[in-house]
């Protein structure tokens, strides 16, 4: 049997919750617990007060977590995880609230695979110094068109259950 984690969940997976109800949630089974998603947005400026609800989880039964449609803004908030001591961290692809689906962000990225494409592509780790990106040599490497698409069949003869032969026209 797989692990149990305690799902994210504003009000049920914040610090105090989780800290006032860490003996019972571990008796239950969770082996730890996803924090409520950290937006990220572009020209994010990471600071402690965006970070409080996460404490000094490294024991690794508490996994931060990120959303977001913006791959760079992405990398600055996971670099913070990374230095708090976190070793892994979740994007929020699941998110089926229509205000966060109509902002391109949770489960809204699927709209857009290109984008999710990105934010799941490590680029690189840059030492401290000047280095210059150069975004016309990141791309996409294929667009996918997930809209649905009508496709016309030729009409096909069917046998009913009363052994009656017609002719049906699909799309």
């Amino acid at each position: 049997m797989g692990e149990l984690w305690l799902a994210p969940l504003r009000g049920v997976t914040i610090r105090a919750f989780r800290e006032a109800f860490a003996a019972p949630i571990r008796e239950a089974g969770f082996v730890g617990a996803f924090a409520p998603f950290i937006p990220a947005n572009p020209g994010i400026r990471v600071n402690d007060r965006m970070l409080v609800d996460l404490g000094d989880g490294v024991d690794g039964r508490l996994v931060p977590q990120v959303i977001t449609k913006h791959p760079d803004a992405m990398r600055v908030l996971l670099r913070a995880f990374k230095d708090r001591g976190f070793l892994r961290a979740d994007l929020n692809a699941g998110c089926p609230f229509p205000m966060i689906v109509r902002r391109g962000r949770g489960s809204g990225l699927f709209k857009t695979p290109d984008v999710l494409e990105r934010l799941g592509t490590y680029m690189d780790t840059w030492p401290a110094g000047l280095h210059f990106k150069v975004p016309f040599i990141d791309r996409v490497a294929r667009r996918v068109n997930l809209k649905e698409q009508v496709v016309d069949f030729p009409p096909q003869p069917v046998i009913t259950k009363d052994n009656v032969t017609m002719q049906i026209d699909s799309i």
